[in-house]
């Protein structure tokens, strides 16, 4: 059941990183984090200098314009089917879209929601704001978490309140077409899956490497983050995997390596490895796509090496972020692999819709993932979650938002451990598999954070860098 405490726009802290003319990191190098926004506090663009303000300033209003550019492209075959009933509908939701543009741009209040199972949870946080803040939340004064995850929410408002497109996902084509575009990668993949579970168990040395090659193409599949490539010029979304095979495998991943800013990888293989292979895994899922077929590729290694009985993926309910993965998404994704012309895709769709029917693999959803809810409140404002996170051996945490939520959206101290950053939540073992796409980290060595600043200003928001992060909930490692 749904509780009404915890925080997702409190502030706390009052620590500031020193803004500096020739660098992004404070003189104070114990301390040191990004510049722009308070020390400690969470991310908001009412900094202007910070990548939140760029989001809410530009990324946003792009993503909503694409949005009603395809309700215009709608309009015809809803008009065609439902006369001008249908033709009303889709101009009542243009302008519904067009307000809530314009309502960003101006930063206008955000105006409460009328639809939806979550009500209660967003009253608590607009509530919470105006208690602290003496007026209401408005886009660009409170926290950059909550509003990038508001305006999705209003996106999924409109639509579910509509007549005629209640059930349209507005980003589906952008899905699809993002995993049509990647089908070299994605064959050259299938046959490198196919060929290391075909050789499951022949040496121990061979298994153990596969595992961390899959462990590491799941988390690089996370650079192919639509949100991103659709608003942001700067980002690299490269993915060339063709011709992957189990030596140019290790070449590609060697070659990524040094841009892995934290990297847990041989723990968590040890921490998976450990003990019987009775193992539940779960896995919050973040692109479809791409990056979820990477996701069920290392499903399909844990599963056919018998580290794992059982994979369960965690979905969003709603279109959200432009590209995170629903149930629909999944059975698309996996009829187009059953209907492929490549044997070795086709024979990992079949094998993956085995699974599950079987029970192997399970999907399901709830709407903690699209709240603004930092993960630490889980355990108050989402009690019978939290119970199922407690029940798996290992969390896999994938992408950006959830990294976001898992360190309360917070301007870390780069160097801040990994598993203070979590605030207090410790369901199980999980492992944070992100390419960072927001300016905030924690876990990261000082001297790695500068290294990679040296390379480029934007090395947190670019897809370029990494952290591949394990907190063990005081699991021994074996």
């Amino acid at each position: 059941p749904l509780g009404t405490q915890g925080s997702c726009i409190a502030v706390e802290h009052s620590n500031y990183c020193s803004p500096s003319n020739t660098s992004m990191f404070n003189s104070d190098t114990t301390n040191l984090c990004t510049e722009g926004y308070p020390s400690l506090r969470r991310l908001s663009a009412k900094h202007r200098e910070t990548f939140a303000f760029k989001t809410i300033s530009e990324r946003l209003p792009k993503i909503l314009t694409q949005v009603i550019d395809t309700i215009h492209k709608k309009s015809g075959d809803v008009e065609k089917e439902h006369g001008k009933e249908g033709t009303d509908d889709v101009k009542a939701i243009i302008h519904h879209l067009s307000e809530l543009r314009y309502e960003l741009q101006t930063d206008k209040p955000l105006t409460p929601f009328v639809w939806g199972n979550d009500l209660v949870l967003w009253q608590d946080a607009f509530k919470e704001y105006q208690v602290k803040r003496s007026k209401e939340p408005s886009w660009f004064q409170c926290s950059w978490l909550l509003v990038e995850c508001y305006l999705y929410r209003r996106i999924a408002e409109v639509l579910k309140t509509s007549k005629f497109l209640s059930s349209f996902d507005p980003f589906c084509g952008q899905k699809e077409a993002s995993y049509l575009s990647y089908t070299s990668s994605i064959s050259s993949l299938a046959k490198y899956v196919v060929s290391v579970i075909s050789a499951a168990g022949v040496s121990a040395a061979n298994d153990r490497q596969h595992l961390e090659h899959v462990i590491l193409l799941s988390l690089w599949g996370n650079k192919t983050d639509l949100s991103m490539i659709a608003s942001y010029e700067g980002y690299d979304a490269s993915q060339d995997m063709s011709g992957l095979g189990a030596t140019l495998a290790d070449e590609y991943l060697q070659g990524l390596h040094q841009n892995i800013l934290a990297d847990d990888l041989i723990k968590v293989c040890d921490l998976l490895t450990s003990g019987s292979g009775q193992k539940q895994v779960d896995v919050v899922l973040d692109n479809a796509g791409f990056e979820l077929f990477t996701d069920f590729c290392l499903a399909e290694f844990l599963v056919s090496m018998r580290i794992a009985h059982k994979v369960v993926f965690h979905c969003k309910q709603l279109p959200w972020f432009v590209s995170d993965a629903s149930q629909n998404d999944v059975h698309w994704m996996l009829d187009q692999m059953t209907a492929s012309d490549h044997p070795d895709i086709t024979t990992l769709g079949k094998k993956w819709k085995g699974h599950l029917s079987d029970g192997v693999w399970v999907l399901t959803d709830h709407m903690f993932w699209t709240t603004p809810y930092e993960f630490a409140a889980m355990k108050k404002v989402a009690a019978d979650l939290y119970t199922q996170l407690q029940q798996p051996f290992m969390v896999f945490f994938k992408g950006d938002l959830n990294y976001r939520k898992l360190v309360a959206d917070r301007n870390w101290p780069y160097a801040t451990p990994f598993s203070e950053s979590l605030g207090g939540f410790h369901p199980t073992s999980l492992c944070a598999l992100r390419t960072l796409k927001a300016d905030l980290v924690a876990g990261v060595s000082e001297g790695r954070a500068m290294a990679a600043k040296s390379k480029t200003a934007e090395w947190m928001v670019t897809g370029q860098n990494a952290v591949l992060q394990l907190d063990t909930n005081n699991q021994t490692l074996f």
